[in-house]
């Protein structure tokens, strides 16, 4: 009996180990699938981890391309933008230039406008004297023409009053004579009187003579004998009508510049040019006015 009790002891004891085997394969199994399950569920996350770290780095690499891009075109526009603040401030310097130049050239302008009116002015002046002058002259030759209207030819040579009179009027003689006819007096006294009218009158005397033969010792030809009647008639106006010798030449031309077969003495008569001169001079120094 004691037997049975024991190995009814030792059987359940064997019944208990199976029981506990049993249980400890099964929490062994229980264990081991919930480990492979946490284990699978691990391997899961850690994949998706690796998806979701890959995704991570792409966009990384994106962003950081994108940022290289986007510093290069910043730093492209920051160029851009300094270029045109450059750009600009060089227009705003070149337009300053230029409203200084256009002011200074709309000054020059107006300056050289000035310049010319006044020099139009300076020259209607001008024009002005040379019209009086020229009229002045034709009032001169108009003149002697009424006074000397058939004893002397008349006419207008270069400006210069042109009188020429017949050496056989003036010296009755004029192969021989040097001195003035009586007669011939009167035409001389026209001039004269014409001369004291206007002082600014000039006159030259050109004797002309074509002697073949001299009875006077003190001649010897033509170039003595044109020279002493052209002095004869200078001495008449300043002895006979009171010219100033002054305002007188003799020139003598013997047989030569001759204007027809008959030989005769010319009178040049010009204005004083000086004072005509002088009064264009003041009219350029002092202006118009």
């Amino acid at each position: 009996m004691t037997l049975t009790l024991a190995n009814h002891r030792v059987m359940k004891s064997n019944g208990n180990m199976k029981n506990f085997t049993c249980l400890l394969v099964l929490a062994l199994f229980t264990f081991s699938a919930a480990n492979a399950q946490k284990k699978k569920e691990l391997i899961a996350q850690i994949e998706q981890l690796k998806q979701e770290k890959t995704a991570l780095q792409g966009e990384l690499s994106t962003a950081k391309r994108n940022a290289t891009v986007n510093k290069a075109e910043a730093d492209a526009l920051q160029e851009q933008l300094d270029g045109l603040k450059e750009t600009n401030e060089s227009l705003m310097s070149s337009m300053t230039s230029f409203t200084t130049l256009s002011e200074k050239k709309s000054e020059n302008l107006e300056r050289s406008l000035a310049l010319v009116k006044e020099k139009d002015k300076q020259l209607d002046s001008i024009n002005a004297a040379i019209r009086a002058n020229n009229a002045q002259r034709v009032a001169i030759l108009t003149t002697f023409k009424n006074e000397l209207a058939g004893d002397a030819a008349v006419r207008m040579i270069e400006d210069k009053v042109h009188i020429t009179i017949a050496n056989s009027t003036l010296f009755g003689d004029p192969d021989k004579s040097h001195t003035v006819a009586e007669e011939a007096k009167g035409a001389l006294e026209k001039i004269a009187n014409i001369m004291k009218a206007d002082s600014t009158l000039h006159i030259t005397i050109h004797g002309n003579s074509n002697a073949v033969k001299f009875s006077n010792k003190l001649i010897t030809d033509n170039w003595d004998l044109s020279a002493l009647q052209a002095a004869a008639v200078a001495r008449v106006f300043q002895t006979d009508f009171a010219i100033d010798p002054k305002r007188m030449d003799a020139s003598a031309e013997s047989e030569y510049n001759t204007e027809a077969v008959e030989t005769v003495t010319r009178f040049v008569i010009a204005s004083n040019f000086e004072s005509f001169f002088y009064s264009i001079k003041e009219i350029m120094d002092n202006g118009s006015d």
